[in-house]
């Protein structure tokens, strides 16, 4: 899949001057003369999750972690295989409207790496 550019980037995107915004899945080779040279970087308020969960299942008793970010809790306990794993399920924070997980929450987000050369 190539990049994403707008109109569809409406949560987490970065724009160099006078171009559309791109918001993930790669970029193409961008050349800008502008000068100064403007790059705009926005994030949303909403990330994902907040919270590093539990994985040794000797530390997965019940216990209700609250997520600081999406104000739900996980709540992890160790399953029975052999040997054991830790689960986590996820509540949602009770709100108007519903919480949507697909909406609400950054899980796609991949992060970016800008490589950029100055040229004169």
């Amino acid at each position: 899949m190539g990049s994403m550019s707008s109109p569809n980037c409406p949560n987490d995107w970065l724009q160099i001057y006078g171009q559309d915004r791109y918001c993930g899945n790669g970029f193409n080779v961008i050349t800008s003369s502008a000068q100064p040279f403007l790059l705009n970087v926005h994030f949303d308020e909403v990330e994902g999750f907040g919270v590093s969960l539990p994985t040794d299942p000797s530390q997965c008793n019940g216990q209700s972690i609250l997520d600081p970010y999406t104000g739900g809790s996980f709540t992890c306990v160790a399953d029975t295989s052999t040997p054991p794993t830790c689960l986590c399920a996820f509540t949602p924070p009770l709100q108007d409207p519903p919480f949507d997980p697909v909406k609400d929450i950054d899980i796609k987000n991949s992060g970016f790496c800008l490589n950029y050369e100055q040229m004169w």
